[in-house]
């Protein structure tokens, strides 16, 4: 069953500009290529792209966020979840500008999360922050915290997190593996855009497009990204370059 608490508010640490390097795909080691999804659709830093019935950009959350995702009202994230899965990550982009400190990782995320202040905010997180997490969400407006024990491949324990203004009325998440859930909140849940922080290779996207609704997203790999395009072609979806955003900083030639 959910667990639902009404966590206390607490203070996270000050935030800082940083200068941040793009992901570049070409130099990517052959070991996180995600097979050849980005030679047929090459994303890059700082690019929009059409996925069906949605829009994506690769896009490295300590900039400005493209005005898209403001549209959501919808939240559903699966962020890294401790300082070496964050590392992981950036060097799976051939990006060494990673951040030091996985906490200021989390308010960064979390003031994102405030710019498009959904309705509702799902993020799936390891037992060693989940926490931290649950108070953040407090903090960022959600007065009904609910938690749900979940799996990661069907074996790993994580825990699913809903950040609402209302008590969760829906379906009991406990014991289900997370990709079963973006399923089944994709098409299920109340929204009319859903977003995703971190797409990685893009199940929100995908199960929102299979589902006939609308989604928006960023992920700091291109290559990764790369695959939801390919998944969203091959399914019968229009894919294609919207704009190139040199304004963000985060544009590679």
């Amino acid at each position: 069953m959910a667990r639902a608490t009404k966590a206390r508010a607490t203070k996270t640490s000050g935030r800082t500009a940083v200068s941040v390097t793009a992901s570049d795909p070409e130099s990517v080691s052959k070991l996180w290529r995600y097979g050849d999804a980005w030679e047929r659709y090459p994303i890059r830093a700082g690019e929009t792209w059409r996925a069906g019935t949605g829009l994506v950009a690769a896009h490295d959350l300590r900039y400005p966020l493209p005005d898209f995702l403001k549209t959501a009202d919808c939240l559903f994230i699966d962020p890294p979840w401790n300082i070496g899965n964050l590392k992981t990550f950036y060097t799976k982009a051939a990006n060494p500008d990673y951040p030091a400190d996985f906490l200021h990782f989390a308010d960064q995320l979390f003031a994102r999360v405030r710019e498009i202040a959904p309705r509702s905010c799902y993020i799936e997180i390891g037992n060693q922050h989940v926490t931290e997490f649950r108070m953040r969400l407090y903090d960022a407006g959600y007065g009904y915290i609910h938690g749900w024990p979940v799996t990661y491949y069907g074996k790993h324990p994580c825990w699913l997190l809903k950040g609402a203004r209302t008590p969760h009325t829906g379906r009991d998440f406990e014991g289900v593996d997370e990709a079963r859930c973006i399923e089944l909140i994709a098409q299920e849940e109340e929204y009319s855009v859903i977003g995703d922080l971190c797409m990685g290779r893009g199940l929100v996207g995908y199960h929102a497009y299979r589902a006939g609704r609308q989604f928006v997203g960023s992920e700091l790999n291109p290559r990764r990204l790369a695959v939801l395009l390919a998944q969203v072609a091959q399914a019968g979806g229009t894919v294609e370059r919207v704009s190139r955003d040199s304004s963000s900083g985060n544009q590679t030639s």
